[in-house]
């Protein structure tokens, strides 16, 4: 099974180099990427997102392989836990999130609602097979909360966080929230960590000024991901 989960990453990871390529189309609506013009600016549904009309082979294959063999890698640390999946397509939605962000500071709402949707989709039916409609709640009400305190934050704070850094906020809490408030709490506060870290070493390396807004999607999913691999 490790091995039939690793090849399927490995067709999710193959497409994010062409999501990240239409993700950062310019104005006249081409991608430019080590000098070649891509594939023209998509629409905004998620099949869009997710064309593979802008992917290079060679480096596809390369970002598809590093994906599949992470996806591998989860699949054999959640092996047997009943929301093993649900990791899954965090990670497999989330690498290209964090991709986009960190190279053109955007959340495509489509991606987002996938993970999201396909979050409650997956623990909807986890709960229901294994009669755990507690651990759905709260999945649900971590995900609500959170999306409030950040939409509060945004509010009082608007350079501290975007839109796009509320949506993924919320969806990533669904997941957290479902294994326990406290891994909540635990994704957060490394998702400010991660966050503060790369913030700190790209004003001292000089790659940005105080002035530039930090992507913060990459840290909300790395922290994320990090809390749940942690025993």
């Amino acid at each position: 099974m490790w091995v039939e989960v690793a090849l399927i990453g490995t067709a999710c990871g193959s497409v994010t180099l062409g999501v990240v390529a239409r993700a950062s189309a310019d104005t006249d609506g081409h991608q430019v990427i080590g000098g070649r013009i891509q594939a023209p600016r998509p629409g905004t549904g998620l099949w869009s997102w997710l064309s593979l009309n802008a992917l290079g082979a060679r480096d596809g294959y390369m970002v598809g392989s590093v994906v599949g063999v992470g996806l591998g890698m989860l699949h054999q640390r959640f092996d047997g836990v009943p929301h093993q999946f649900a990791v899954l397509w965090l990670a497999a939605i989330g690498v290209p999130l964090m991709m986009i962000d960190w190279v053109c500071h955007r959340l495509p709402a489509p991606l987002v609602r996938a993970l999201f949707a396909g979050g409650v989709a997956i623990l909807g039916y986890v709960a229901a097979s294994h009669d755990d409609l507690n651990a759905l709640t709260r999945a649900l009400l971590a995900a609500g909360i959170t999306s409030a305190a950040s939409l509060t934050v945004a509010m009082i704070i608007p350079a501290a966080l975007g839109a796009g850094d509320v949506k993924l906020l919320g969806a990533v809490a669904l997941y957290l929230g479902w294994v326990g408030w406290l891994d909540l709490l635990r994704g957060v506060v490394l998702a400010l960590l991660l966050g503060a870290t790369a913030g700190t070493t790209l004003l001292i390396t000089r790659r940005i000024s105080r002035t530039d807004r930090l992507a913060f999607g990459p840290a909300i999913v790395g922290g994320a991901l990090l809390a749940l691999v942690a025993p």
